[in-house]
């Protein structure tokens, strides 16, 4: 709605700036339903010893089971932790050695600790052996 009124009061004005307002608006709604599609199809998965986390097209990380030093349950975001929830995170990893997390547009991070949200937050301790 708001890009059909934009594109109607631009297109008054400067009517080339209408039509790539447009464009651009559409691309973006073509690259939300991407990343969506991207996130739905690469949920969190264990794959030979490593907890393999993709967030769509945002963040790329392989954290192996056994740099995992505590699952910690959190109920929020946390400033000390990167957050590689989908809705808010519900538990954080405590890694022994920093993580490499590659990000958007090809920045890389280190973190030691990360912030997930796990359905079944036991399961995963379990996989780490972490009681």
């Amino acid at each position: 709605i708001e890009t059909t009124l934009l594109h109607v009061v631009l297109a008054q004005v400067a009517p080339r700036v209408a039509i790539v307002s447009t464009v651009l608006s559409v691309y973006g709604l073509i690259w939300l339903v991407g990343h969506a599609h991207a996130v739905r199809l690469a949920p969190l998965r264990v794959v030979a010893g490593t907890i393999v986390i993709e967030r769509g097209l945002v963040a790329r990380a392989a954290v192996p089971l056994a740099d995992i030093a505590a699952i910690v349950a959190v109920d929020g975001k946390r400033r000390d932790a990167l957050d590689l929830s989908l809705m808010g995170p519900n538990v954080m990893l405590e890694l022994r050695a920093p993580a490499e997390v590659r990000r958007l547009l090809g920045r890389v991070r280190r973190t030691d600790r990360i912030t997930l949200s796990v359905d079944d937050p036991d399961a995963l301790r379990a996989l780490a052996k972490i009681g």
